[in-house]
């Protein structure tokens, strides 16, 4: 292992905030579908290889092991049920995301055993996050779109009257769950960062930014990540403040609860129950969720 390919592997990781907003408008004019953010990922995925090759460490993965197997087999789950979804063609193409964000997820854990390395990426993601942000919230206002939408939807207003953000995304819902699941890091970042008050402030200013944008999308996808934001938040203190037997029983209670709820929704909704319950699903997008 070379420190040329240690600079390069970092170097990547640490563009992937700003890959991921501008990576999919930058792309080969005779080859759309191969994009900056497309030979980002696989240049990611062989640097890692070669990280793995060249030091085989013992815990390659640090505390993140267990999230890389879960997306692992989800992956491999994914790829096994291309062999019986009747829409072979979305699943693929939903696969190759997942495929993507394997990837991303294995350079990260690689890339941050430590932890002054974790910082400088989440201040990377951090300043991403404001610059998003700002841009949904002048395009409310001003309906003025600073990329080209190729949305008719962006030029209608939502039912409360107000514009649709766009910053960048190819529709609100992108936008609503990227500004929905990056704001615990953004503000983790900032608080680190700055001084009281100062972090303190910022954070709170990021969050009622979040939330004024995403209320103006009004879009579903930001309350299933919403949802996963709460799920999150619950998990994480029946886990910091329970001791002992207890937490067996407050994380089976938890998970009592949940399917509970689902079922719930199922029956008050039956159309869905059959479509939902069923192997003859039509995508692996479906299975997945």
């Amino acid at each position: 292992m070379t420190g040329v390919t240690k600079k390069i592997f970092g170097i990547t990781v640490l563009a992937l905030p700003a890959l991921t907003l501008a990576g999919a408008f930058i792309a080969l004019p005779s080859r759309r579908e191969i994009n900056l953010l497309t030979a980002a990922l696989a240049l990611l995925v062989v640097t890692a290889a070669v990280c793995l090759i060249a030091e085989r460490p013992k815990r390659p993965f640090g505390a993140s092991g267990a999230y890389c197997a879960f997306y692992v087999v989800m992956l491999g789950y994914g790829a096994l049920s291309l062999i019986w979804v009747k829409n072979v063609h979305e699943s693929l193409y939903s696969w190759m995301y997942l495929l993507e964000g394997v990837a991303v997820i294995l350079a990260v854990c690689l890339f941050t055993r430590g932890g002054g390395r974790l910082m400088r990426l989440l201040d990377v993601a951090a300043v991403c996050y404001a610059a998003v942000l700002a841009l949904g919230i002048f395009e409310t206002f001003t309906g003025i779109y600073l990329f080209s939408p190729h949305n008719p939807e962006l030029a209608l207003r939502n039912v409360r009257g107000m514009r649709f953000p766009y910053a960048c995304f190819q529709n609100t819902n992108d936008f609503a769950s990227y500004i929905t699941l990056l704001l615990p890091f953004a503000a983790y970042d900032v608080i680190k960062r700055l001084k009281k008050p100062a972090g303190a402030a910022a954070a709170t200013l990021l969050t009622a930014g979040a939330v004024y944008a995403v209320y103006s999308a009004g879009a579903r996808a930001c309350m299933i990540a919403m949802a996963v934001m709460i799920a999150a938040a619950a998990a994480f203190v029946i886990i910091r403040y329970a001791r002992g037997g207890m937490l067996a029983a407050l994380l089976c209670g938890e998970g009592a609860f949940i399917a509970a709820a689902c079922f719930a929704v199922l029956r008050m909704r039956p159309r869905h129950a059959a479509q939902a319950l069923t192997l003859a699903d039509h995508s692996v997008r479906e299975r997945w969720m």
